[in-house]
This record gives C-alpha cells, structure tokens and sequence, in this order.
C-alpha cells in the first residue's frame, strides 16, 4: 500500500503535468516565432509586429491548455487492496529497503520542483524591485502635469523612460534642446501606445515560464518593435 501511495503521488504528478504544459507552450512559441522571423521579422508593419507577438504569446499559453482540458477524464481513483499481515520479523528488513528503492526516483522529481518553483521566485522578485525602484523614482521626483501624462525630474542618474502615463527624467542627463525634444517625442509615443502594457505583460509571462528561452526572444522582439 505504501509503494502504491507513492506512485500516485499528486504534487509530483502535476509538476510532470505543468512540465508537459510548458514545454507544448514553448513548441508553440517556436512555430509562431519562426513564421515571425520569416514573414515580419524585417517588416516595417510595427503595428501589426506589436499585435502579432502579444498575440501569438497568449495563444502559445491558450492552445496547450484547451488541449489538456479535452484530454482530461474523471480523475483516477487508486484501488488499494489489503492483505492480512503476515509479515514475519525476518522479512521485515527487505520489505524496508524496497520501499526505499521505490522512493529514490520521487526525489528526482521534487528537486525539479525546487528549482522550478526558485526560479519563478527569483523571477518574481526581480520583477517585483524593478517596479519599486519605478515606485521610489515616482515618489523622490519632482512631479509636473503636462497634456496627457505627467514629467517626473528624479535625482537619480538614469535613461529616460516611460511607464504608463509617466515620464521618468534623470536631473542628471543633459542634451541639447533638438536631441531632447526628440527623446520627449520618442516617449510621447511609448506612452500614447500604451507600450507599458506590452512590458508588463511579457514580463508576468515570463515569472512562470522563465525556463522557456522563447519568452526571452519575444521580449527583445517587442523591444525592437517598440524603438
């Protein structure tokens, strides 16, 4: 009963389950991608480029899992069959150390789980500083309305940058009124697109599928169609 109850183990089985579900996701997004890179990739439909990736990258998420739920069946329920004990003590040592011999292979599986489950930690983590040094720039600058967005002066030395309807300003970075007038424009454009929602989204993708190096394709590729 106990090697039994092992095999049935449900947290290691829906790892194997996820696992599947990843890498079906990442074949989707190796086919989606490809025709990408052959049909768009030197295109200057930016536009259309931006609505393919953001959509490709939600049906490479979709079509994995409307597969799963029409293969799932009634869950199966294990049938356990007892026996009367007659286990003499002398028999007792070898039915412990097969026991232990069936477990070995489940270790395998919880330590892909560890790493799994440290990766979309780290993932999170990373993503979770990245908007509280956003937040700290907000909160440290010096906060002006213009038409349709807010110019925020940090003290902070950085690139400018956009997120949401905020433009983020180094006191720091000094250029020429042409060149910064054109910077200005250039992210004019990133927020009137709402560009941000691209970043956030592929960023969230990319906490649970850090192990698939296609999302990493995807987002320099929408970077690329965002510049």
């Amino acid at each position: 009963v106990l090697i039994k109850h092992f095999k049935h183990f449900k947290p290691i089985q829906q790892f194997k389950r996820m696992l599947s579900y990843l890498l079906k996701v990442t074949i989707c997004w190796a086919v989606f991608y490809l025709l990408y890179h052959l049909l768009l990739g030197k295109e200057t439909f930016f536009r259309l480029n931006r609505w393919y990736l953001l959509a490709t990258v939600l049906l490479g998420l979709a079509i994995p899992a409307i597969e799963l739920d029409l293969m799932a069946g009634p869950e199966e329920v294990p049938l356990y069959y007892l026996q009367p004990i007659t286990v003499g003590v002398d028999q007792l040592q070898t039915i412990i150390i097969t026991a232990s011999a069936e477990e070995r292979p489940i270790d395998f599986w919880q330590l892909l789980v560890w790493v799994y489950w440290a990766g979309v930690a780290g993932a999170m983590l990373r993503f979770g500083y990245g908007l509280f040094q956003i937040f700290i720039l907000y909160r440290t600058g010096q906060r002006r309305r213009e038409a349709a967005y807010r110019f925020i002066a940090t003290p902070s030395p950085h690139m400018p940058f956009s997120f949401f309807k905020n433009l983020f300003w180094s006191k720091y970075f000094e250029v020429g009124e042409a060149d910064r007038q054109s910077i200005v424009r250039h992210e004019e454009a990133h927020i009137f697109q709402w560009h941000s929602m691209d970043v956030l989204l592929l960023e969230l993708v990319g906490v649970f599928c850090w192990c698939s190096p296609l999302i990493y394709l995807y987002k320099k590729a929408e970077k690329t169609t965002h510049e």
